[in-house]
């Protein structure tokens, strides 16, 4: 039996507030929402995302909660086949979000200031790689500016991004390529990176390799120094860059060392002498004239690359995004991880407005990680929506949320044994009416 509806569920209409207006046009556009079947709104198919997605409810347990919320049933088939044809449609909305207008922009001598880098999720019963998320953050308002999902075969790159003439982009020494940085340097676009010489080929102004044992026999522990160098790969204009080098402490280098060693081991294969040897200095590269950014400067902003590690610890930890739990590869899981992204974009948007946007102050005054803890355990009774729950209703849910037949049967108490506690009680002058 079909229910009237409830009231207007004004909670979770606060939290689409944070949406494209036009949610409903592209839903249709995309066939996200092609009939008011079981799931009779946009908000509703945005709420099946969010359950599954966001809050990690099995097929099942979404088809469970839906007709608290509807006051119909629904089948978990039903929910399967709807959330994997959300997958264009996510894209979109993931999109759309992305470019909405920014409240803060960083700014480094008058350019924005970017970070990039990319994190893996895992999927059901593997262990490696199965979706790759490429990030790039604003670093002083934290905003993302871009989001892209890959398999495992689109490597870390800065040219899988988009940029502005003008950016600084920053990313660690993955990104750092030297074909990349020349193609990106001809849109006017600036590369601050942690160096390794056996991943960026560089040489000197005069053209020759660069004899790195013999440029930093001197340099003692704790100092830096600055190289002016070149990019040139016979093909694009030569590219002038700086490269900043500090010489560790012997503890620090050790320790360096045993992890790259360790790293080595590990892939199979023989670590180089060179490889050990550098391990004693941290060496950053920059197309950045040190004229505008001395040695120390660019030190100190490379530390704060580290802010976008914490963006994906709070999506892995806080928000469950490390291991999705769908068929390898599957529709329905890419729309799980792009579901999951946008859930991850609420959480942003709704911490940001509590933040005011600036976030990466001169000194620290809060925790973004309790923050965005709070602001979850604020949004999941919106999505959950149980002060609008259909209470009548309980009984198609828990029809849904039943187990269904397998060779192992639920345990429940024995015949024999009923009778026996039955006799026991009732000769001690006690009733089990209530409990059986």
């Amino acid at each position: 039996m079909k229910l009237p509806p409830k009231e207007r569920d004004t909670l979770f209409e606060k939290l689409l507030q944070d949406l494209p207006t036009d949610l409903a046009e592209s839903a249709r556009e995309f066939k996200a929402f092609t009939g008011s079947r079981k799931l009779k709104s946009t908000p509703d198919v945005i709420r099946a995302v969010l359950l599954y997605s966001g809050l990690d409810q099995s097929l099942r347990e979404v088809a469970g909660t839906m007709p608290l919320l509807l006051g119909e049933s629904i089948t978990d088939q039903a929910i399967s086949g709807r959330l994997a044809a959300t997958k264009p449609w996510l894209q979109v909305l993931l999109r759309q979000m992305l470019d909405l207008p920014k409240e803060v922009t960083s700014n480094l001598l008058g350019r924005r200031l970017v970070v990039v880098d990319a994190t893996n999720i895992t999927g059901v019963q593997a262990t490696g790689t199965e979706y790759r998320i490429h990030t790039k953050i604003d670093l002083l308002s934290f905003e993302l500016l871009e989001i892209i999902v890959s398999d495992a075969k689109l490597s870390e790159s800065l040219v899988n991004f988009h940029y502005q003439a003008g950016d600084v982009v920053m990313g660690d020494r993955a990104y750092l390529r030297r074909n990349r940085v020349l193609e990106i340097n001809e849109q006017g676009v600036e590369v601050i990176g942690r160096f390794s010489p056996t991943q960026c080929v560089v040489e000197d102004l005069e053209g020759n390799q660069i004899e790195w044992e013999e440029r930093f026999r001197d340099l003692s522990q704790g100092a830096t120094m600055s190289l002016e160098v070149s990019l040139n790969d016979g093909q694009k204009s030569v590219v002038k860059a700086w490269l900043h080098i500090y010489r560790k402490s012997a503890t620090d280098a050790a320790q360096a060392r045993r992890k790259a060693r360790r790293k080595a081991h590990q892939e199979g294969r023989t670590i180089q002498a060179l490889t050990l040897k550098l391990c004693d200095y941290v060496m950053i590269l920059t197309s950045v004239s040190v004229s505008e950014l001395s040695c120390q400067t660019v030190f100190a902003v490379y530390r704060l690359r580290w802010q976008i590690e914490l963006v994906f610890k709070r999506w892995k930890t806080l928000l469950g995004a490390a291991r999705q739990r769908c068929q390898r590869m599957s529709e329905l899981g890419w729309s799980w991880v792009y579901g999951k992204l946008l859930y991850c974009l609420l959480i942003e948007r709704r911490a940001g407005r509590v933040l005011g946007w600036e976030k990466l102050q001169p000194e620290r005054e809060q925790s973004l990680w309790r923050i965005w803890k709070i602001v979850k355990q604020e949004v999941v009774p919106m999505i959950i929506g149980s002060h609008n729950w259909h209470d009548s209703m309980w009984v198609e849910a828990i029809k849904v949320l039943g187990e269904r037949k397998r060779k192992r049967s639920l345990q429940s108490i024995p015949q024999s044994v009923r009778e026996y506690l039955q006799r026991e009680f009732v000769e001690g002058g006690k009733c089990l009416e209530a409990i059986f």
